[in-house]
């Protein structure tokens, strides 16, 4: 199971590494993942903002997301709300995919 979120307004990758007890390690291209206290979510950076935040599995998103509103200021939407897509920038890997009754989203991957 995987929900995917996106930040309501900028975010920046070097903001986000300054919340002190977050550990953040670079994936491949422009992924990277953060973690904090045992829970982890990838995200995917497009010109040093973080555009869109993925949880996989039990990860307890919202313990990261959270904090990141708490110190930051910055809210989040996740793939079900209405507005989701509104927040989608130009670098964004994640398409939406709708069928008769249900829409999903679909992570692109790509190895720039």
């Amino acid at each position: 199971m995987s929900t995917y979120y996106r930040p309501k307004k900028k975010l920046k990758l070097k903001d986000v590494k300054s919340i002190n007890h977050f550990n953040i390690n670079k994936g491949n291209g422009h992924n990277y993942l953060i973690e904090f206290k045992g829970h982890y979510l990838h995200i995917d950076v497009c010109k040093g903002n973080i555009i869109d935040f993925f949880r996989y599995g039990g990860n307890d998103a919202y313990l990261i997301l959270d904090e990141i509103t708490h110190h930051l200021g910055v809210n989040f939407v996740d793939e079900h709300d209405d507005d989701y897509d509104d927040y989608a920038e130009d670098g964004t890997n994640v398409f939406e995919i709708r069928f008769d009754k249900e829409t999903i989203h679909w992570q692109l991957y790509c190895n720039s």
